[in-house]
């Protein structure tokens, strides 16, 4: 089957995948007893970003491609933040900014802390800041510095937004629990979906592995751009769906919140491969173009949030990250040809 064609067909999976995640995300809040918050700022964000998760642990363990799973993040970012100004010109007519509840500020906040550290990590491209640790010759563990403080800072700032949940605690505690058959097949049926969404997530490296030999853009600008775009699928697809339902907090939510879980998932897949340091690889620079891409675009709609401009003077915000968006490409398509 043409490669081409086996890549819209995992990207067609994903996003029925990923309406799917949808409901039966609410499911879960309803007939499991989660907190609609611990739903949308951790689970719904963790599994819309399974994909990345998957292409990422792939691209390293099957493919030997650590340039994709770094590509691959920091361009889901800057493609999710993108998301927001889409949603933003042409899906509403108020200011999507101006909707959103300013908790989500803290989201952001966490979100740059994190970004920071990986750009630390690689702008200094060194195999000194790695912790190692050898048994018989062999190397058994290998961190990163940076990754390692951003696996702990993303366990310790999780806690503190769970701690802002606990207010609807009474709430949710007054409603009649289910029983734990409904319980288990509403949790089944998430984890099904998840599944599926993993598989389609191996697939789609394959294929963007094969397509960035056979276009001769690199490993690193594929990964960017091509699976960047297919793993946010997931994404894109939760977030008009709560547009519709008028759940604002919960699109900045969901997508700052996958933000946030894509940079913890360089630092777990940089613990689990003990032979490679993620942070010192060959042509990492290109992937500091997008990194610094998603925290310049995260700052402008920390700005946005809190400017209460015209809606006229709001929509140049949102034409100014989409502009950002294509810009980081075009500079990264032309350091890959030079």
């Amino acid at each position: 089957m043409n490669i081409y064609i086996q890549f819209a067909i995992a990207c067609t999976i994903i996003i029925i995948a990923g309406i799917k995640l949808t409901k039966y995300g609410d499911d879960l809040q309803e007939k499991a007893g989660f907190s609609a918050g611990f739903i949308g700022a951790f689970l719904l964000a963790a599994c819309t970003s399974l994909p990345e998760l998957v292409a990422s642990f792939s691209s390293v363990y099957i493919l030997n491609a650590p340039q994709l799973a770094l590509g691959n993040i920091f361009g889901s970012n800057i493609f999710n933040i993108t998301i927001l100004a889409v949603l933003d010109l042409f899906f509403i007519k108020e200011c999507l900014y101006h909707k959103v509840d300013k908790s989500i500020v803290k989201i952001i906040a966490i979100g740059q802390i994190l970004t920071v550290l990986a750009l630390f990590g690689i702008a200094l491209n060194n195999d000194f800041t790695a912790l190692h640790l050898e048994w018989g010759g062999k190397s058994i563990f290998s961190m990163n510095i940076f990754l390692l403080l951003v696996f702990f800072t993303y366990i310790f700032t999780a806690s503190i937004i769970d701690d802002d949940e606990d207010n609807d605690s009474e709430e949710s505690s007054s409603k009649t629990l289910p029983d734990a058959k409904t319980k288990w097949i509403a949790i089944g049926k998430f984890a099904l979906t998840g599944l599926v969404v993993c598989i389609s997530g191996v697939w789609l490296t394959y294929t963007c592995d094969i397509i960035s030999d056979i276009s001769g853009l690199g490993k690193t600008f594929v990964g960017s751009l091509l699976l960047a775009f297919a793993t946010s699928l997931p994404e894109a697809t939760v977030c008009l769906t709560a547009l519709k339902m008028r759940a604002y907090t919960l699109v900045f939510g969901n997508v700052l919140g996958s933000n946030i879980f894509n940079i913890f998932i360089l630092s777990i897949t940089d613990l689990f491969t003990p032979h490679l340091n993620l942070l010192n690889i060959e042509n990492i620079e290109l992937n500091f173009i997008t990194g610094f891409c998603s925290f310049l675009l995260s700052s402008i709609v920390l700005l946005a949030i809190f400017y209460k401009g015209k809606r006229k003077k709001m929509d140049l915000i949102s034409v100014l990250i989409i502009i950002a968006y294509f810009v980081s490409y075009y500079i990264m398509f032309v350091q890959t040809r030079t």
